[in-house]
C-alpha cells in the first residue's frame, strides 16, 4: 500500500524478481509486469487505485498443486459475461522446480532483504498481525475499510448473467445486469408446464414484481431488496421464495 502518486507496477515486480533470483531460480519481469522463470509464470499480481492510495498484491507459486490449479481457476458460470480484464492462459511452474529447498519463509526473508536494500532501509523488519493493528496510527481505519462490502464488492466491473431453472410450476429464466456489486436490471420470464390444468398466470405477476423489487439490491445476497407484499396468497409467497432461493444459489 503506497501513495497513489508514487505507485508503479513494474518496480514492485522487479523487486520481487530480484529477491527470487537471489535464492537460485532466475526470475524476470515480462511485458505484462508479471514474474516468470524460464518462460513459465511463477507469480501473478493485481492492483487497485482508490482516492490517494494504491494497493498492490501478488501471489508466488512455491510448492502449489499445479494439477489442481486449472480446475480452481476455471469459470463455472458459463453464461456470465463480464467487462473486466480477462486473464491470459499461460504455462506455470513452482519455484521448487529450480530450488527444491526453497520455502515460504526463505522467500519472505528474501523479499524483506531486497525491500530494505532497494529503499535504503536501516530499520528492523516487523511482522504485523491483527493484535497490533490498534497500535499503529492510521492502520485501524484502513483495516476496517478493507472489511466492508463497499471495498470487497462495491467496485465490481459491470457484467451480465443469464440463469434458468425448472420448477413444478414451470420453467423460469433470468437475465441480470450488475454493476458495482448491485443489480441494475433484471428480467424474469416464465413458461408454464406443458401438461397442467393450472396456467399459473400469477407467476407472471410475481416475476414482473420481482423484476422491479430486485433492482438496486446486492448481487448474490439480494440484500436491500424490497419486502414482499403483506397480503400475498400462500402459493404466491411460496413461488416467490423459491425464485429468490434459486437466484441466491445460482448467482
Amino acid at each position: 500500500m503506497v501513495p497513489r502518486t508514487s505507485f508503479q507496477r513494474r518496480p514492485n515486480a522487479e523487486l520481487v524478481a530480484r529477491a527470487v533470483s537471489s535464492l537460485g531460480p532466475r526470475a524476470e519481469v515480462n511485458e505484462r509486469n508479471d514474474i516468470t522463470g524460464l518462460d513459465n509464470y511463477v507469480s501473478g499480481s493485481a492492483y487497485k487505485i482508490v482516492n490517494k492510495r494504491a494497493y498492490h498484491h501478488g501471489t508466488m507459486l512455491i510448492d502449489a498443486k499445479l494439477n489442481q490449479l486449472g480446475d480452481l481457476l476455471h469459470n463455472t458460470k458459463e453464461n456470465l459475461i463480464t467487462k473486466g480484464v480477462e486473464s491470459v492462459r499461460s504455462p506455470v511452474q513452482n519455484l521448487r522446480r529450480w530450488a527444491p529447498n526453497l520455502t515460504h519463509e526463505t522467500f519472505v526473508d528474501a523479499v524483506s532483504r531486497e525491500f530494505q536494500k532497494t529503499y535504503n532501509g536501516s530499520q528492523d523488519v516487523h511482522e504485523i498481525d491483527k493484535d497490533l493493528v490498534d497500535d499503529i496510527p492510521g492502520i485501524r481505519s484502513v483495516y476496517e475499510e478493507l472489511q466492508t462490502w463497499d471495498w470487497q464488492y462495491g467496485q465490481t466491473p459491470e457484467f451480465t448473467h443469464r440463469l434458468s431453472r425448472t420448477f413444478d410450476w414451470g420453467d423460469i429464466s433470468a437475465d441480470i445486469s450488475s454493476k458495482h456489486g448491485r443489480i441494475t436490471a433484471i428480467s424474469l420470464s416464465h413458461t408454464p408446464p406443458l401438461v397442467s390444468d393450472d396456467p399459473y398466470d400469477d407467476v407472471e405477476d410475481i416475476c414482473l414484481k420481482l423484476s422491479t423489487d430486485l433492482v438496486g439490491s446486492k448481487y448474490a445476497t439480494l440484500a436491500d431488496s424490497a419486502a414482499p407484499l403483506a397480503n400475498m396468497q400462500a402459493r404466491d409467497e411460496r413461488i416467490r421464495s423459491q425464485i429468490l432461493a434459486w437466484l441466491k444459489e445460482d448467482m
